[in-house]
Formats: structure tokens, C-alpha cells, sequence
């Protein structure tokens, strides 16, 4: 589904900016076409509730946002790794303190293992407080229902009452993102500094087992430093909730970027290194550190090939951009038309892979070879830099002037 933001459409120049041209540009942006929106059944409703969200707290504070900012440049200058992990969307359901707990946990875990093999300090992104809309590649599934296309917006129910789209269900995935930000701050600095919970059953009976247990056991011993902090990130795919506050407006289309906030571009096996400069000349035109990142979904058997001509050709501009495989996605083998879930082999060796693209002395990130049920999936970093599948955060986001 492509259309323009009701949050948008005709409303941003009558907001009361502190620069017109800025707002301008913003409203210019957000009335082109925009893919991955819903039909609202009822446009007007979905209006009341874009006015309601502009009065609501953000969910994160400008300074966290700034402070990933500078954690993102360390990432980029090759000083600090960051891991992200997360579920793949969000339910409403599944916003209980014992779900973002086993998550938050999980991610401290890796995060203390990463730390001990590279070398660096890691900065923890839980993909969560937010990621409760789907992106789908069709408009209908197999029964002519429209497509789930996350709680934010419809129902997983298969009915037409339950799939019709329904605006109100932004306020509620505002509700509970500010739930769960409150308890990812209490919570993940209270984690134990101790990977060592439990052999995980993937690793039972092979030879990575003993070396996870003889790790954890030294880590355990001298935990070493550990961050505190947590940050949070998703996809700003649903433009009503995102845009809803006056400050955001998370998208570039022009030569200046209008969002002073980290960005990202995800890149597959088509992406030329010709179009990725040109990705990082208009996204990134004052060279800042960090300010964007490339997140790779090429698949283990293709990356080798189309991976190290972009990263050599970016590097080339003397932008410091932040380099991700997303290890579990891509890599999903099909039989027939079903795809089947990606084993750890293949992500691991995507990962290897991509490590390999980036830097000789690049890292693989024990991290990708993580597999859970259900929804939560770990993204991994390698190269001279680690990544974040997301770095725009639902917050008081900073808009960038026009320059005189």
C-alpha cells in the first residue's frame, strides 16, 4: 500500500515551527508517496488519534537519542561494537515484564560475551518500546484477508473485523511502548554481569559448548566493564505514529537531510557501490561519524561477492559509516513457495562472511548464531564497526535548519 501520512497531508505547514522554510521542507517530504502505509477505514478517526499522539510524551528523551549519537560514531570510528536483539515485531500481548526481562537479559548476555571476545566496549539496542508494525509484501493473504501488518494497525486474527485497520491501536502501541521503555531502564541495569544462565540447547553435545561454559566461567570471574545504559530502536515504518510529534520528521530527500537523528539504508544483492555513495552523499553530506549505516541483507551465498566492492567504494568517500549484517534474515531456505526459518549454520556463516567483506581483522559475533523460537531474533555486527538494524528512536527527535 503506497499513500501519503494523515499525520502529514496538509497539517505540518500550519504548525508552529521556528523556522517556515524547515517546516516547508517537511511538509514537502511527507506528502510524497510513502510504501508500507495502511487504508484507514476512517480517515477522520485516523486524524483524532495523530492529534491525540502530538500531545503524548515521547517515549525516549532527546538526550538518550543524542547519546546514541556519540555511541554510533565510536561504533563507526571502529572503537565499540554495538549488538542489537530483539523481536521481529512486537505484540501487545507479549508487553509483560517477564517477555522484555528474558529479552533484555538475553541481550546483556551476548553483550558480555562480545565484549570479551572483541576487545571493546558493546552498546546494547533492544529492538523494542515501538517495533509493533510489519512491513509485508502483499496487500492480502492466502485467504483474501488484508495482510497482518502488526498490532499497531490490525489484528492477527483471521477476520475481516479483525484485519480491517484500525487507528486507535496507535494510542494503544503508544501506551505500551512508554511501558515498556519504563521497565528497560529499571531493568537492564539490574541483569546480573554473569552470561553463565544454562547451556543454550543449540549447543548441547558439540564442541562449542565446552568453550561457551569455560567462557562464561571466566566472565563470571571478572565480569570486566559493563554498560548500564540500554537504548531502544524500530523500524519508523508506520508515518502517522511516527510523524505524529511535531519535532520528527525521520526522512531525507533532498540534499540536506531535515532529521539530525542516526539514520540507516538497508542494502540486498541489487544495491551497486555506485548507488551507495550516492545514498551517502545525500544522507550523510557533512561526513558525520556514524550518522548512517549500512545494513547488509544479502543472504551467506552472495554477500562475499556483493559486499566488498560497496564497502571499498564508500570507504573511498572518507564517510565513516556504520557496516551490519542482519545474520537472520536473507538467509531463510525455501521449499517450493514456503521459506523456512534460518538455521544457525547459515547465519553463522553470513556473518563469518560479512566480517570477512569489512576488515581482515573484523570479528565474528557469537551473537549470530543465536536462535529462539517465536518472534525475538538477534541482528549481529562485524568489520570495523558494528551496527544497529535501527537507529531512529520514537523520541523528540531533532530536526536539522536549512541552511542560510
Amino acid at each position: 500500500m503506497t499513500r501519503t501520512s494523515e499525520a502529514a497531508h496538509g497539517e505540518v505547514r500550519s504548525r508552529n515551527t521556528r523556522e517556515p522554510r524547515l517546516a516547508d521542507r517537511l511538509a514537502a517530504a511527507l506528502d510524497r508517496p510513502a510504501a508500507q502505509q495502511p487504508e484507514w477505514p476512517d480517515p477522520a478517526q485516523a486524524r483524532t488519534v495523530v492529534e491525540l499522539l502530538r500531545t503524548a510524551p515521547p517515549i525516549v528523551a532527546e538526550s538518550e537519542t543524542a547519546q546514541l549519537s556519540e555511541q554510533l560514531a565510536a561504533v563507526a570510528r571502529g572503537q565499540a561494537f554495538l549488538l542489537q536483539s530483539g523481536d521481529c515485531a512486537e505484540t501487545f500481548a507479549e508487553t509483560t515484564e517477564s517477555h522484555l526481562r528474558a529479552n533484555l537479559g538475553l541481550l546483556k548476555r551476548m553483550s558480555l560475551l562480545l565484549a570479551h571476545a572483541a576487545g571493546l566496549p558493546v552498546v546494547p539496542l533492544a529492538r523494542m518500546a515501538g517495533q509493533y508494525a510489519k512491513p509485508r509484501s502483499q496487500s492480502v493473504d492466502a485467504d483474501g484477508l488484508p495482510v497482518y501488518r502488526g498490532d499497531m494497525v490490525n489484528s492477527a486474527e483471521r477476520t475481516l473485523a479483525a484485519r480491517t485497520g484500525d487507528p486507535d491501536r496507535m494510542l494503544r502501541a503508544h501506551g505500551h511502548a512508554a511501558r515498556a521503555m519504563t521497565l528497560a531502564r529499571r531493568a537492564y541495569a539490574q541483569e546480573p554481569a554473569n552470561p553463565h544462565t544454562g547451556l543454550p540447547s543449540y549447543l548441547q553435545g558439540t564442541p562449542g559448548g565446552g568453550r561457551f561454559v569455560r567462557t562464561a566461567e571466566e566472565i563470571g570471574r571478572d565480569p570486566g566493564p559493563s554498560s548500564e545504559q540500554i537504548y531502544v530502536g524500530h523500524e519508523m515504518l508506520l508515518l502517522d505514529y511516527e510523524c505524529a510529534p511535531l519535532h520528527p520528521a525521520g526522512f531525507t530527500t533532498g540534499p540536506e537531510p531535515l532529521l539530525a537523528n542516526p539514520i540507516r539504508v538497508k542494502i540486498g544483492p541489487g544495491t551497486t557501490p555506485e548507488e551507495a555513495v550516492e545514498y551517502v552523499r545525500r544522507l550523510d553530506p557533512h561526513a558525520t561519524p556514524g550518522r548512517l549505516t549500512f545494513i547488509s541483507r544479502m543472504g551467506h551465498s552472495q554477500v562475499r561477492e556483493v559486499l566488498p566492492p560497496i564497502v571499498e567504494k564508500v570507504t573511498s568517500t572518507g564517510h565513516q559509516v556504520v557496516w551490519q549484517c542482519d545474520a537472520m534474515h536473507g538467509n531463510s531456505p525455501r521449499r517450493g513457495m514456503v521459506a523456512r526459518p534460518a538455521t544457525s549454520t547459515t547465519s553463522s556463516r553470513r556473518s563469518t562472511a560479512s566480517s570477512t567483506s569489512t576488515a581482515p581483522s573484523a570479528l565474528t559475533p557469537a551473537a549470530s548464531t543465536w536462535r529462539r523460537p517465536a518472534r525475538t531474533s538477534p541482528s549481529a555486527w562485524a568489520g570495523p564497526a558494528a551496527s544497529v538494524r535501527l537507529t531512529c528512536q520514537r523520541a523528540t527527535y531533532r530536526l536539522r535548519p536549512s541552511p542560510e
